[in-house]
């Protein structure tokens, strides 16, 4: 959780701290919708500030549409991110990135990540469906 809050952070000062401009630079567009299987956590920060994590399902779908991301924590509502970003991370990693409604949409390499600065549900692990 501490590197949702860093990468949290980063972002908004790079942004200056204004989301809506963030928003307006969109990527490219996909067409092409690509399914994963994900291991889903549920992350949050405790009054002490440790961390603290618990698997939530170990089979979550997530749809990536290249400048977009869907997903369903609890199965039956598909949620969509809004419009994601391109941007250089920790570690000059690049990564996918927007806000909307005070929430983080992220996506790296092999994961996607919905928080807020002290909770989120990381979707990692992240493997190509291939089953049709």
């Amino acid at each position: 959780m501490a590197f949702l809050l860093t990468l949290w952070i980063y972002l908004m000062v790079r942004s200056g701290g204004c989301v809506a401009a963030m928003l307006a630079l969109a990527s490219f567009s996909a067409s092409a919708v690509t399914q994963y299987q994900c291991v889903l956590t549920h992350h949050t920060q405790s009054d002490d500030g440790s961390d603290v994590s618990e698997v939530v399902n170990k089979n979550a779908a997530v749809y990536d549409a290249g400048n977009t991301f869907s997903f369903s924590p609890d199965g039956s509502k598909l949620i969509t991110s809004p419009e994601l970003t391109d941007i250089i991370g920790k570690d000059n990693q690049p990564m996918k990135a927007g806000a909307q409604d005070n929430l983080m949409y992220i996506h790296t390499k092999d994961s996607f990540v919905v928080a807020t600065q002290t909770e989120g549900y990381v979707y990692g692990d992240c493997k190509l469906n291939t089953a049709k």
